[in-house]
Parts: C-alpha cells; structure tokens; sequence
C-alpha cells in the first residue's frame, strides 16, 4: 500500500488532475444512474397505482349505479298507476346498463386475478338483480292490471246502488237479506227470512 501511494507520489500533476477528473465523472455517471432507476421504478409505482385508483374509480361508478337500480326497485311497490311502474322500469334499465358498462370497464381495466373474479361475481349478482327488478315491474302491472279490470267491473253496480232511492235501496237489502235467512231489525220490529 506505501509502495501505491509513493507511485502516486511521483506522478506529474497533470496526470494527477486526470484521473482526479475521470474518477469524479464516473461517481456523477453512476449516481445519475442510480437516481435515473429510481425514478424509473417510482414511475413504474406510480403508474401502477393509478391503474389501481382508475380500476377503484370505476368499481365505484359501477357500485353507485346498482345502489340507484336497487333504489329504484324499493319504489316500484308504491307506484299506483301502469304508466308509472313503466317510468321506474326505465329508470331501472338505465342505472343496471350504467352499472355493468361500468363494472365491464373496470373488469377490462384490471389484470389483478382476485379483482376479476370479483368482478365476475359482481356482475352476475347485478344480473340477478336486475332480472328481480324486471320480474317485480312485471307482477306489478299485472296486479294493477287486474286491480284496474276489478274496479272497472265493481263500478257500475257501486254507482247505480248510490242513485237509487234509499227506500228502495232498503227493501232490496231487506230482499237480499231474506233470500240468505238473515234476520233483520228495523224501527223496533223484527223481520225474518
């Protein structure tokens, strides 16, 4: 190591100053390296985290578009006329084709296995839900359908008893009453059947 040192010793100046220069270049070339990896692997990071939030982002969307489908569908029980079960249906119809674009998007924007099965599960459970929703719309037209028919037929026989005479009206009751065997009490007096 002395022998090294005294070599050095007796080297002229400007050979000094060379190895000085080149020596300080390759400690700024590999530290410039170093730092360029870095930043490289921090871009890599960085890209696959905003995958991540995009992939989250989506699934999100997609989650809020079925939460409005499964609203939709806690309204359709109170609607009351046909023209307004078909309003919510449409609306229902939109929010489950928004909620699977959505859910689609994010299942072709992912490559995590455990996100796309996920992914799978979910749009199959929006399938199911949306072929409820249809099924409810459709049995709740079909009873206000038939509900509307009922009241159609009971009508006319509702109203006709209201314009009759109210005398006459008592003696077809008193009549009726008869006929089944029913006993009737009418100004203190009894009448049976």
């Amino acid at each position: 190591a002395i022998g090294a040192i005294n070599i050095f010793k007796h080297l002229p100046i400007g050979v000094k100053l060379g190895a000085t220069v080149v020596a300080s270049a390759s400690m700024i070339v590999g530290i410039s390296l170093f730092g360029v990896s870095r930043l490289q692997a921090i871009g890599a990071l960085q890209e696959a985290v905003g995958q991540q939030a995009s992939v989250t982002r989506l699934m999100n969307y997609g989650t809020i578009a079925a939460l409005d489908l499964r609203t939709i569908s806690r309204g359709l029980a109170g609607q009351q006329t046909i023209v307004a079960v078909k309003r919510e249906l449409e609306q229902a119809e939109k929010a489950s084709a928004s909620a699977a674009d959505w859910l689609k998007q994010a299942r072709s924007a992912t490559k995590n296995p455990n996100e796309l099965s996920l992914l799978g599960i979910t749009l199959d459970q929006l399938a199911r839900v949306d072929a409820g929703v249809r099924k409810e719309a459709a049995l709740r037209i079909e009873m206000l359908t038939i509900r509307q028919k009922r009241l159609f037929q009971a009508r006319p026989l509702f109203d006709t008893e209201q314009h009759i005479r109210p005398r006459t009206r008592e003696r077809r009751c008193l009549a009726r009453r008869r006929g089944l065997g029913q006993v009737q009490w009418r100004k203190g007096r009894r009448a049976s059947g």
